[in-house]
């Protein structure tokens, strides 16, 4: 009846269509185009006004499309944002917008009428097998702005668009970042590692050099340190229980002396063998034919039996 409530069908009638029920856009006619924003905040006026105005250089593109095109569809991407932001339906020509109410982006160009019909994130990294045959093969996040696409890169990109709101669940899940806890653990991982480093050289370090390391180490982790590094490096007592391997007797002598005294072969040409450390030939070899060739003077040797066996270590002959 006049003035009453309107009937179901009417409602239905004079109700905006949703995504799922209107007809789809994605036709094999329909033309795609990159729009970059050089800000978010461009978008969103553009969202909340149903404008938009592209530069001068894109106009006449958009204009002649619109006009044989069936649908012009416009995916819009912010500039350094790494990613689509959605996409809209293109509704007038460029420069003649059905509202007069005024011009939200400050006459940066000729405004026309769109329609958003998607809104939604889509990152770069999962467009990056989508290439575009109308720009040399390359990839779709590379489009500058007022780029066509390729008819079939347009509806792969609005499809997965589309996935994201009807389907988000049938995307892989972002892995959470590391909790504190498990990054201070990270941490002093990497802090141990470095600390069971091998101990500064010996030979070349300072000894201030030598007491500072070790006195960086605590106890737990001067014990890792030496099982790690205690048979080859020198360094402090071992830890209780833990014992130090033997070191070699012979370490620093010349090699042919540290051979003679390890019973690998006799001494030294013109060297006498140390007092108390005689040499036999091993089972079945002849003894050597020692002799001294002209003006050869056998050198005076220190008197090895009267020093303590840990000295042996750090003595070499002259």
């Amino acid at each position: 009846p006049p003035g009453g409530p309107p009937d179901a069908a009417a409602a239905a009638a004079l109700a905006p269509q949703s995504q799922s029920q209107r007809p789809s856009v994605h036709t094999e006619d329909a033309r795609y185009f990159v729009i970059t924003s050089n800000t978010k905040d461009n978008v969103v006026k553009s969202v909340r006004h149903s404008l938009w105005a592209t530069q001068r250089k894109n106009e006449q593109s958009l204009d002649e499309a619109f006009r044989s095109s069936p649908a012009v569809i416009l995916v819009f991407s912010v500039n350094r944002s790494e990613a689509f932001q959605g996409y809209a339906l293109m509704r007038s020509p460029v420069g003649r917008p059905r509202s007069r109410s005024g011009d939200p982006f400050n006459g940066f160009g000729r405004l026309f009428d769109i329609e958003w019909l998607r809104l939604h994130d889509l990152p770069y990294r999962e467009v990056e097998h989508i290439r575009n045959s109308l720009n040399f093969d390359r990839p779709v996040q590379g489009s500058r702005d007022g780029q066509e696409l390729s008819n079939g890169a347009g509806q792969r990109l609005c499809q997965l668009i589309d996935r994201h709101i009807d389907d988000p669940d049938s995307f892989p899940k972002p892995q959470a970042p590391p909790s504190v806890a498990a990054a201070a653990l990270l941490s002093e991982k990497r802090r141990k590692e470095k600390r069971y480093r091998k101990a500064p050289d010996h030979l070349e370090a300072t000894f201030d050099e030598q007491i500072e390391y070790f006195l960086s180490l605590d106890f737990e982790d001067y014990c890792e340190w030496h099982k790690r590094f205690g048979a080859a490096s020198p360094g402090p007592l071992s830890p209780p229980g833990m014992d130090r391997p033997p070191p070699d007797p012979f370490f620093g002598l010349a090699p042919l002396h540290a051979a003679h005294l390890r019973g690998a072969g006799p001494p030294p040409m013109g060297m006498s063998p140390p007092h108390g450390v005689p040499w036999h030939p091993p089972h079945g070899m002849p003894p050597p034919m020692l002799h001294h060739p002209p003006h050869f003077h056998p050198v005076h040797m220190p008197p090895w039996g009267h020093l303590p066996s840990h000295h042996l270590a750090r003595v070499a002959p002259y």
